[in-house]
């Protein structure tokens, strides 16, 4: 379900560590000169914090009025209040949290590590993710290669050195919608589809927490989405850069958390 290989042997397979298995299937190859990158150098960045950069603290719908004005399908007022709006919940989830929840708000998230039975964790954790609103969910040992070494900010990560695993998940945008791109439609099924990726880490952090293992969200930021994907068995690496589902080609956006959940 989670890989894009078959195993004919299934007791020639339990020989094999994890170490072996990632480097046994891993479709692509990667530069001698390989180091990871710091998350500065992303245009996302730039955007932000780089001053010498063309379009430093633009948004995105900066000629929006213009284009309002013009009266040109898809790019009216509907439209760009509706994309502005499907973004609210991604932007926002830095500053989302929970202590507790109905009339015990002092409860803490983290619980007690009742389960540990890999595979059991294993198959929770994918059905909690498609609970949530995952359309794929796949699961990689974490390449610490793709580890963004520095924040946008300039600030280092620290991801723990007990994170030894990837949850990989992708969901699926509205075909009509980014059938219409470059329309304000399509920036809202964009949009949505982040808010969407915020929900879900947000939704299944929680949930690892309360099994009592530890887990941290990733969006765009922390480390590259596209490998962990490809290694968790989700799609394959487009000549575009972009990953290549089976079931939604690249229409979708791609989530994930990092934890030390033996899965």
């Amino acid at each position: 379900e989670s890989n894009s290989f078959t195993i004919n042997n299934p007791q020639e397979y339990s020989t094999i560590s994890d170490s072996q298995l990632s480097k046994s299937v891993t479709p692509y190859e990667i530069d001698e000169d390989y180091k990871p990158m710091d998350e500065t150098k992303t245009i996302f960045a730039r955007v932000q914090f780089d001053p010498d950069f063309i379009f430093y603290q633009k948004s995105e719908f900066a000629g929006a009025e213009f284009m309002i004005s013009k009266g040109i399908p898809g790019y009216g007022r509907f439209e760009h209040e509706l994309s502005v709006a499907a973004w609210k919940l991604y932007d926002s989830r830095h500053s989302i949290t929970r202590p507790g929840i109905g009339l015990d708000l002092d409860a803490e998230e983290s619980g007690n590590r009742t389960i540990a039975d890999s595979v059991e964790l294993t198959q929770m954790m994918k059905k909690a993710a498609k609970f949530f609103g995952a359309s794929l969910v796949g699961i990689a040992e974490l390449n610490r290669k793709w580890l963004y070494t520095l924040n946008r900010r300039g600030e280092p990560y620290d991801v723990p050195d007990s994170f030894n695993r990837a949850v990989v998940m992708v969901i699926e945008m509205d075909y009509d919608a980014i059938a219409t791109s470059p329309s304000f439609t399509s920036a809202a099924a964009t949009g949505l589809g982040y808010s969407m990726m915020a929900f879900i880490e947000t939704e299944l952090v929680s949930f690892v927490k309360r099994l009592g293992y530890d887990a941290m969200t990733c969006g765009n930021d922390v480390a590259l989405s596209v490998p962990l994907a490809i290694d968790a068995g989700l799609g394959q690496y487009g000549r575009h850069g972009l990953l290549i589902t089976k079931s939604y080609g690249p229409r979708v956006r791609i989530a994930k958390i990092l934890t030390d959940m033996p899965l």
